[in-house]
C-alpha cells in the first residue's frame, strides 16, 4: 500500500458537518485508465488542545470513532465523506484507503483542527 501524507484540511468548527475530500489523480495509471472501485475512511484523534497524544490514550474521551457520518462517495479520481463534530482545540487524522481497478491500494492522510468560531 502507498502512503502519502500531508494534507490540512481547513478547521471546522464543532458544531459544522464538512464534506471533505482525498484525490488520488497524481497516483492513479491514467494511461490505463484506473478508476477507485472502493474506499474507507478512518478518523483517529492526534492532539488534545496543546497536547500531543503520545501514548495512544488521549486525556479527554476520543469523539473520533462518530465524526464519520453517512456513507463514502466514491468518483473515478477521489473519495468524499461528510464529517461532524469534534471537541474544540483537538486535532484529528483523517484517512482514505481506497481499491482500483487495477487491484491497487493507496492511502491518504490529512489532518482536521476542530475551532470553535467565536
Amino acid at each position: 500500500m502507498a502512503l502519502i501524507s500531508g494534507k490540512k484540511f481547513s478547521p471546522k468548527d464543532p458544531l459544522e458537518t464538512v464534506i471533505l475530500t482525498f484525490d488520488f489523480t497524481n497516483v492513479l495509471n491514467g494511461d490505463n485508465q484506473e478508476v477507485i472501485v472502493a474506499a474507507n475512511w478512518y478518523a483517529t484523534i492526534i492532539s488534545v488542545g496543546a497536547t500531543m497524544i503520545a501514548d495512544g490514550k488521549p486525556a479527554l474521551p476520543d469523539d473520533s470513532a462518530t465524526m464519520l457520518q453517512g456513507s463514502t462517495s466514491l468518483s473515478a479520481s477521489s473519495t468524499s465523506h461528510a464529517v461532524t463534530g469534534g471537541t474544540d482545540g483537538n486535532v484529528y487524522e483523517l484517512s482514505a484507503i481506497v481499491t482500483t481497478s487495477m487491484n491497487q491500494t493507496f492511502r491518504l492522510i490529512g489532518q482536521l483542527a476542530v475551532v470553535t468560531v467565536a
